[in-house]
């Protein structure tokens, strides 16, 4: 098929290399191939150090590694200081071929990971490029602990298609270790190792949730007359505000009240119902555009969603024939949940300064459009919902 330099044919049977070479994947072959025919030393990267030798072939690490890492191969060096000037894991001589890619990562290369990380690599090369991305995203927004646990969690599943919710996983278990920052205040169940992968995509999805609230700007109030007195008989109606109000109520009352931030976007309002200072419903009112300030009633629920008694039905359409009628028509404009510039930094500067995050939590939120954290849960769930893989 080719000859082979003298060389390289001395050092390696011809149909040996040329096996060799063809496993690598087709689009990376070429360049290979050229690198693997200059010397045989080079040529016996193909076999011991397949990456290596890509990355020495294409330059993935600039022309002055390269050039030095093609100098230390020449010299005979030990594969550690080769591993070494190129920035490649040692344990990445492992992987065969056929699981090259074209971006190698750098990867944690700590004795401890070094043992722990090949009991859970993929057994299918074909999966072995997504898997170091996923690798890389968890150490790098993490730590290497962080990494192993992702590859035990992940170990004989397929993997996501993108390594976006294996970053939000790490960002909110890197925060449940700051629980006094401004992002990891909002956590209400922090990361364990021991967690399984359930638990923890519902924790962090639970926390990007409650963010909304940090990082979004609220709806302005509209322009309505509530009642001086919010009292009807023994039940006592108190409007939550924005943020750590809401999501107390929801977790007293046991309901969804800290998904809702994007459904508090046009108007809406939620009142408790208490009774003697204890909580025992919540209750939605809205606003029409142009009416006259009248709220209508969207929903009414006792504690974990339980239909309301007979009794606080009575007393909130009474609460709300209180409300004053406005001389003129009120305005209710559609508010857009957008991020607060401010705020957004404040929660994520640390995170930033720490782990470089701006790859999990963007730093120019003009780009982000809304509804962005709510959007990311599909990313989270893809990570624990995949399938084992079939054998």
């Amino acid at each position: 098929m080719f000859g082979l330099p003298l060389q390289v044919r001395e050092a390696l049977p011809d149909n040996k290399l040329q096996g060799q070479l063809a496993r690598f994947p087709r689009r990376l072959r070429k360049r290979v191939r050229k690198a693997a025919l200059e010397h045989g030393y080079l040529a016996d990267l193909a076999f011991t150090f397949p990456m290596a030798l890509f990355a020495i072939a294409a330059k993935t690490r600039g022309r002055d590694v390269t050039r030095r890492a093609r100098a230390l191969v020449l010299d005979g060096a030990p594969l550690r200081a080769l591993a070494h000037e190129l920035d490649l894991a040692l344990w990445l001589r492992k992987l065969p071929p056929e699981a090259l890619i074209e971006t190698i990562p750098r990867l944690p290369d700590s004795a401890c990971f070094t043992r722990r990380i090949v009991n859970v690599m993929p057994t299918d090369p074909k999966c072995m490029g997504r898997w170091l991305h996923v690798i890389d995203v968890a150490a790098h927004a993490h730590s290497e602990d962080f990494a192993l646990w992702v590859a035990g969690m992940l170990h004989g599943r397929n993997l996501p298609k993108k390594p976006d919710g294996v970053g939000l996983l790490a960002a909110y278990a890197w925060h449940s270790a700051r629980p006094a920052s401004e992002a990891g205040q909002w956590i209400k169940t922090p990361w364990r190792s021991d967690m399984g992968l359930t638990d923890a995509v519902s924790a962090a999805d639970a926390w990007l949730n409650r963010l909304q609230y940090a990082s979004q700007k609220p709806a302005p109030l509209v322009a309505a007359r509530p009642p001086c007195d919010n009292t009807v008989g023994k039940y006592h109606f108190h409007r939550l505000a924005w943020g750590a109000d809401i999501i107390c109520e929801g977790e007293e009352m046991d309901n969804c009240l800290e998904t809702y931030a994007s459904d508090l976007g046009s108007g809406s309002q939620v009142w408790s119902i208490r009774e003697r200072g204890r909580r025992i419903a919540d209750l939605e009112v809205s606003f029409q555009d142009g009416a006259r300030g009248m709220p209508h009633l969207e929903q009414l629920y006792a504690p974990s969603n339980d239909p309301a008694p007979d009794a606080i039905w009575h007393a909130s359409y009474r609460w709300l024939a209180r409300w004053k009628l406005s001389t003129t028509p009120v305005v209710v404009k559609p508010h857009a949940a957008s991020i607060d510039p401010h705020c957004w930094s404040a929660l994520w500067r640390p995170y930033w300064q720490a782990k470089g995050g701006a790859n999990v939590f963007p730093k120019d939120v003009t780009k982000l459009g809304e509804h962005w954290l709510s959007n990311q849960s599909s990313n989270l769930w893809e990570v624990s919902n995949l399938g084992k893989i079939e054998s």
